[in-house]
Parts: structure tokens; C-alpha cells; sequence
């Protein structure tokens, strides 16, 4: 039998809530990475590993029989026509998505970079990527799900319940704004297997997120029966 820990909540519990959460922190990084740049030969090679293959559920990526190299050059071609254009491509930004006009370096943009830095969070200095591009989003809700990982892994319920505050509210302001309308652009035009998967894996995923973090809401909460205790940290959650 498990006992309690010092907040309230049994201590078996939190150890399942930092392994599920250290795992969504893999899956967004997974996908910040996709969509960051076209994959390379050995992130090809990577994805077809066996433990690869079963951190994702088994989900099929679509990679044809073709070596590494042949279908790197194919999805590098792929990558720049849906993503990277001339014409036709579709915009991984949240602000041509949600903002009049559709273009870049709008107030989306601007209110992402805003966002982040409020909870603490620098760019790396070699980072040139502007602030609201999906891979940039993926990455912020990494790390935030990493330390909310952490968080319950040392029974810290008031950071793990600030992180998962954090979490809803970019879902509510941000990502979940834009992320179904992207979805579906991408889907339309995507004409590789292995993009329509990872649009569908990202998409099933973050559909699940919204049940998942109020979940985790609510069992943060009252966990701490409802008294909050102060908690604030430079860069952290």
C-alpha cells in the first residue's frame, strides 16, 4: 500500500503523473522537432527503431521501403512544399492563421513572444525563429510539461498545478486557436504518407491534451484541497 505524500496525495500517484507527464513533454518535443525542419538520415533511421516505434504506440509513420537517404531527399521536397512555399504552401505561424490579413510579425506574433517571456522562458540566443511558428509552441509546452514532470515527481503540487495553468491557458489562447485549421490545410495538400501521419498523430494528441490537462487540473487541486500555497520562480513554472 502506498502512503500519502507531504501535500496530500498518495506518493504512487505522483510517480504516475511525472511518468504520463515526462512522456506528453516527449511527444511535443518530438513534434517541434518535425516541424522545425525537414528530418535528416538519421532521424529517419531513428523513427524506424523498434523502441521508437513502440513510445509512439506503434503508430505508423508511412516510411516506404526506399533507403534513408532517398527518403530524406523526398521528405526535404515534401517539407518545402508544405511548409516553406513559393505559393501554395501552408504557413506554420499562428499569426497568418488567426490574424486579418494572414501575415507574418502581426499581433499573434507579438503576444506569443509576450507570453512565454512572462512565464519565465528566454530564446536561445542562436534561435531564429520567430516566436509564434508551430515548432516554437511544441517547444514552450515541452518544457512546461517537463516541469510539470518534475514537479510531481517531487510532490511539489502548487509548481506542478502552475505548469498545468500554464498549459490551458496557451491551449485556450494559442495553439488551439489555429492547430485544427492548420491540420486540415496540411492534410489537403500533403502528399507523402508520413506527413499525413504526423499531422494526424499531432492532431488525435492534442484533442486528447484538453481532457488531459483539466484532468490533471483537477487532480492538482484537490490533491492541495483547495489551499494554494505561494509559489514563484525565475525562469521555471
Amino acid at each position: 500500500m502506498t502512503k500519502p505524500g507531504n501535500n496530500g496525495i498518495m506518493t504512487e500517484d505522483s510517480r504516475n503523473e511525472a511518468r504520463t507527464a515526462m512522456e506528453r513533454s516527449g511527444l511535443y518535443g518530438f513534434l517541434a522537432t518535425i516541424f522545425r525542419s525537414e528530418p535528416t538520415e538519421a532521424q529517419i533511421k531513428g523513427m524506424k527503431s523498434p523502441s521508437f516505434q513502440e513510445a509512439l504506440g506503434g503508430i505508423d509513420l508511412g516510411f516506404t521501403d526506399a533507403n534513408d537517404a532517398v527518403l530524406a531527399r523526398d521528405l526535404a521536397v515534401e517539407y518545402a512544399a508544405l511548409f516553406l512555399g513559393p505559393g501554395g504552401h501552408v504557413s506554420p505561424h499562428e499569426s497568418v492563421h488567426v490574424d486579418d490579413g494572414g501575415q507574418l510579425l502581426s499581433e499573434a506574433t507579438v503576444a506569443v513572444k509576450n507570453y512565454i517571456e512572462a512565464c519565465g522562458f528566454e530564446y536561445d540566443p542562436d534561435y531564429h525563429e520567430h516566436p509564434d511558428h508551430i515548432s516554437t509552441e511544441f517547444e514552450f509546452l515541452a518544457e512546461v510539461t517537463r516541469q510539470e514532470a518534475v514537479a510531481w515527481q517531487e510532490n511539489e503540487l502548487a509548481k506542478a498545478l502552475n505548469c498545468l495553468e500554464y498549459e490551458r491557458e496557451f491551449f485556450d489562447r494559442h495553439l488551439g486557436r489555429w492547430l485544427p485549421t492548420f491540420c486540415e490545410r496540411v492534410l489537403e495538400r500533403a502528399e507523402l504518407p508520413f506527413y499525413r501521419r504526423i499531422i494526424e498523430l499531432a492532431r488525435n494528441f492534442l484533442d486528447d491534451e484538453v481532457g488531459e490537462i483539466n484532468r490533471r487540473l483537477t487532480l492538482a487541486k484537490s490533491a492541495l484541497e483547495g489551499n494554494l500555497p505561494a509559489f514563484a520562480s525565475e525562469g521555471h513554472c
